[in-house]
């Protein structure tokens, strides 16, 4: 069976090697197909060196494949099928749209949270005040997604919920380590666009509004030049010493975003409606 997988990032790499190695014909398009809807929840980051990492084991992620009209189709078996092959676990959902919404409105609390923090899931269980924060701003991206017609399932609320619950865990969402390494973020595409549909349909969202907020001034900074890029050892150094920051970066791995793959991809349009 032939793939052409959309994007070659983090995760366009990891499942496009993955299905090579099951034996797949695989090829890499940056361009736009939406014929299925997929998501994943699985931790694998792309280094500044060109690294797939996977921290923790490899088939410890959830895939989901779908039409997304609900219907069951042989396309989406053969592409679970070639996912087996190549030793990643996939099911075939006939809610794909709905398990789409629960991914995007939890990822999206996840970012504000770790961005608005700028800390790591292990630090913000550890603060006193951490839970009632993180089930604050999950409560708020999942009152969007309501109102959008899509309530999230208490597991994926209760699983991010658990994530910020892991004292001394090194785990953050991937935008946090884009913020870390002065990378591009995709804030206006997730916290901004679930803040826009906050809007339009009479939901407050004032966590989300200012995790939007920070990362806009973060971006803005990038965009004039202004390093805002530090490591998690410059970030201790702070803490401790304001003002002494010293300009290294470095890389780690956490939850993923969606996977994107021919004849699967993740297509908020599909969302709109």
């Amino acid at each position: 069976m032939r793939f052409l997988i959309i994007g070659a990032g983090a995760l366009g790499g990891y499942y496009g090697g993955m299905l090579v190695r099951g034996g797949a014909d695989v090829t890499f398009l940056v361009r736009q197909r939406r014929v299925l809807g997929g998501v994943t929840l699985f931790s694998v980051v792309l280094t500044q060196e060109g690294e797939i990492l996977v921290p923790g084991h490899v088939n410890t992620g959830q895939t989901s494949i779908g039409e997304l009209s609900g219907e069951r189709s042989a396309r989406c078996e053969q592409i679970r099928a070639a996912f087996a092959a190549g030793g990643v676990p996939a099911v075939v959902s006939d809610n794909i749209v709905g398990e789409m919404w629960a991914k995007f409105s939890a990822f999206a609390g996840a970012a504000a949270i770790s961005t608005l923090t700028r800390a790591r899931a292990g630090e913000i269980a550890a603060a006193p005040a951490g839970a009632a924060f993180v089930a604050a701003v999950l409560g708020e991206t999942a009152r969007v997604a309501t109102a959008e017609g899509y309530p999230p399932p208490a597991a994926i609320i209760e699983l991010y919920r658990g994530f910020y619950a892991q004292i001394g865990s090194d785990g953050a969402p991937s935008m946090l380590f884009d913020v870390e390494n002065g990378s591009p973020t995709e804030a206006d595409h997730i916290v901004g666009d679930l803040v826009r549909r906050a809007d339009r349909l009479g939901v407050d969202a004032p966590v989300l509004r200012a995790a939007l907020c920070n990362l806009q001034i973060y971006e803005h900074a990038d965009g004039l030049g202004i390093s805002l890029r530090f490591s998690r050892h410059e970030v201790g150094d702070f803490r401790r010493h304001p003002g002494s920051m010293n300009g290294r970066g470095d890389d780690c791995g956490g939850i993923s975003a969606a996977v994107a793959a021919m004849p699967i991809e993740l297509s908020w349009k599909a969302m709109r409606g």
